[in-house]
C-alpha cells in the first residue's frame, strides 16, 4: 500500500497546472528574442526548412503567432515563435543545438538580437515518489498531432507498481524507437495482461472538425479516461502530457479530483513517467503501422522513381509527395489521409491548383454533345458495347480510348463486373484508369445478398490483378461530406468534387440522379439500346 501524504504535499513550491504536480528537479532551459521582418517570414522559413528538420509547423491566430516551429536533431528539441508583431522568440534546452539554431538566426538570417532571458524552470517528475504515493498510473499520450498526412492517434496504458520494472530498460526518448521495437513493448503489454486502450482520429475527422485541433483531442482523452472508470479509484494516478489542454478536459479532470482522483498533466511527461511512456508507445505503434498501409497503397512516380510521404507535417519528403499527387492527379483533391487544412499543404495548393475539368463528348453518330453513355452486355455473344444516349447507336471503342482518366463504380458495377469485362475485351477503353473506391462502397459490397456479394468480390480481385499488372490504378477514398445524409448524396459529392472523374452504376435512380448533378455517367443496361429505344 502507499505511504500516506498526497500529491499536492509532495508538489507543494511548484508553479502547477493543478494541485497534481510532484517531486521535480531542474534541467537548464534558455530563450532568446530576436526582430524580424514580417514580410520576408516565407523566405526566413524556407531557410530554416534547408538547414534544420522541422518535425511541427503550427500558428495561432488568437496567441497572435503567424509561425511556430519545432526544430529536432534527433537528440533535443526547441520552439521557434514568430509573432506577428515582429518578434521572434527562441526557446529549448540550453546546449550544442541551441547555440546552433542563435547563431544561425544572428548570422545566416540576419535576425536582429533584442535580450537573452533568464533561464527557465523545467519540472520533471521522479518516477519513484509517485508509486510511494499510488498503487497504479494511468499515463496518456498522442502521435501523430502536427503531422499533415495520416490519422491522429490516442494510447493510455494503466501500469501498477509491480509491473514497472519490466520496463526498466525503457529508453527516455521513444520517438526513437522502430516500429520493430514498438511491436515488441505492445507484446509485453499484452503478454502481461497490462490493461491498454486507444482512440482514433481520422484526418477528414481533423479536416472537417470546425474548432481547435486541441478541443478535439479533448473529447478523445475524455472518452479513454472513460474507458477506466470501472476500475479507477482515489489509488489511481492520471498522468496526461500536456497538448495545452482546454476548459472541456479540465474541468473533467477537477470533477474527478472532488472524487479524489488526482491528475497530472504536464509537458515532458512522455520523458518521464514509463505509463506515459508506454501510452505513447501505444499510439506511436498503431499510427507507425497504418502510415505504412498508406504507403504501400499510396506510393507515386515520377520519372520512374517511387514517392512516398515521410514524417513530418513540413517534411521535404512529404512535399514531394503532394507536389507530385497534384502533378499526376491534377483535376482531383487530395486523398482524405491529407489533413487539408495544414499550412504547407494550403500551400501547395495555392502553388499547384486543382485544374477544372468538365467533361463533355461528342457522339460521332448524332453529332450531339453528351455526357451519358449506355453500357450494354451481351451476354450470347459475350461483347461488351457502348451506346450513345441520345441516338442509342453504338460508338465505336476508338472514339472513346484514353479520354477517362478517373473513375467510381457503385456497388451494382462491381456485382455486374463491368470493368472486368472491358478489360477483356479488344481496345478497352478504360486502360489506364485510376479507379477510386470509395469506403463505403466497400463496405456495402459485405452487407448485399451471398449471390452478388461474390460476384462483387470475384470483380474486386480480377481488378487488383489487373493492377498488379499495369492496366489500372486503384485507389481508396473517404466521403468528404460526414453530415448524416444519405450515401447516394455523398457519392454525388465525392464525383463533384473529384472533377473529370466518371460515374459507372448499374442503379438507375443513382445513375440518372448523378447525371442531374453534373456528373459524366455510363449507365449499365440489360437491354439492347438499338432494339428497345426505352432510356
Amino acid at each position: 500500500m502507499p505511504r500516506k501524504g498526497s500529491i499536492a504535499e509532495v508538489a507543494e513550491g511548484y508553479e502547477a497546472i493543478s494541485a497534481a504536480d510532484v517531486y521535480s528537479w531542474l534541467i537548464k532551459m534558455s530563450s532568446e528574442t530576436f526582430q524580424f521582418n514580417l514580410s520576408e517570414i516565407k523566405k526566413i522559413k524556407e531557410l530554416i526548412r534547408n538547414k534544420f528538420r522541422i518535425i511541427v509547423e503550427s500558428k495561432d491566430e488568437k496567441q497572435n503567432i503567424i509561425l511556430k516551429l519545432i526544430l529536432s536533431n534527433n537528440k533535443d528539441s526547441l520552439n521557434l515563435i514568430f509573432y506577428g508583431t515582429g518578434k521572434c522568440l527562441l526557446q529549448g534546452k540550453e546546449g550544442d543545438f541551441f547555440e546552433k539554431i542563435s547563431s544561425f538566426l544572428k548570422n545566416s538570417i540576419n535576425l536582429t538580437f533584442i535580450k537573452r532571458r533568464d533561464k527557465a524552470k523545467a519540472i520533471e517528475i521522479d518516477e519513484s515518489k509517485l508509486y510511494e504515493l499510488k498503487e497504479c498510473i494511468i499515463g496518456f499520450d498522442e502521435a501523430g498531432k502536427g503531422e499533415c498526412i495520416g490519422p491522429m492517434v490516442f494510447g493510455s496504458v494503466l501500469l501498477p507498481k509491480d509491473k514497472l520494472l519490466l520496463f526498466k530498460d525503457l529508453k527516455r526518448d521513444i520517438k526513437t524507437l522502430s516500429l520493430k521495437e514498438l511491436n515488441y513493448y505492445c507484446s509485453l503489454l499484452r503478454e502481461y495482461k497490462i490493461k491498454y486502450y486507444y482512440e482514433i482520429i481520422s484526418s477528414l475527422e481533423i479536416t472537417n472538425f470546425p474548432f481547435n485541433l486541441n478541443r478535439l483531442m479533448d473529447n478523445k482523452y475524455i472518452n479513454l479516461i472513460r474507458k477506466y472508470s470501472n476500475v479507477v479509484n482515489q489509488n489511481f494516478l492520471l498522468v496526461i502530457d500536456n497538448y495545452n489542454i482546454r476548459d472541456k478536459l479540465q474541468k473533467y479532470l477537477e470533477n474527478l479530483k472532488k472524487n479524489k482522483i488526482e491528475f497530472i498533466c504536464k509537458s515532458k511527461m512522455d520523458e518521464n513517467v514509463t505509463a506515459v511512456k508506454l501510452a505513447s508507445i501505444v499510439a506511436r505503434q498503431i499510427r507507425l503501422s497504418k502510415m505504412e498501409e498508406l504507403n504501400r497503397l499510396n506510393t507515386l512516380y515520377d520519372n520512374k522513381k517511387s514517392i512516398s510521404f515521410g514524417k513530418g507535417a513540413s517534411n521535404d519528403i512529404t512535399g514531394k509527395w503532394l507536389r507530385v499527387f497534384r502533378k499526376s492527379h491534377p483535376s482531383l483533391e487530395f486523398p482524405d489521409f491529407v489533413r487539408k487544412k495544414w499550412s504547407n499543404v494550403k500551400e501547395i495548393e495555392q502553388r499547384y491548383p486543382k485544374k477544372q475539368i468538365e467533361l463533355k463528348f461528342l457522339c460521332p453518330n448524332c453529332k450531339e454533345e453528351i455526357s451519358k453513355i449506355l453500357i450494354y452486355y451481351n451476354p450470347q455473344k459475350k461483347k461488351i458495347n457502348y451506346h450513345c444516349s441520345k441516338c442509342n447507336k453504338i460508338i465505336e471503342k476508338d472514339c472513346l480510348r484514353k479520354k477517362f482518366t478517373h473513375i467510381i463504380c457503385d456497388t451494382n458495377a462491381y456485382v455486374a463486373g463491368i470493368l472486368s469485362k472491358d478489360f477483356n475485351s479488344e481496345k478497352p477503353i478504360f486502360e489506364g484508369c485510376c479507379v477510386i473506391q470509395p469506403f463505403k462502397i466497400l463496405d456495402e459490397i459485405e452487407t448485399i445478398r451471398l449471390s452478388q456479394k461474390r460476384g462483387a468480390q470475384k470483380e474486386l480481385e480480377k481488378l487488383k490483378m489487373f493492377q498488379q499488372s499495369g492496366k489500372i490504378k486503384i485507389t481508396t477514398k473517404d466521403y468528404e461530406i460526414t453530415d448524416p445524409f444519405d450515401a447516394d448524396k455523398k457519392l454525388y459529392d465525392m464525383i463533384s468534387k473529384n472533377n473529370g472523374c466518371v460515374l459507372i452504376s448499374g442503379d438507375y435512380n443513382v445513375a440518372d440522379i448523378s447525371h442531374a448533378n453534373g456528373a459524366f455517367v455510363f449507365k449499365i443496361i440489360n437491354y439492347d439500346p438499338e432494339k428497345n429505344k426505352k432510356q
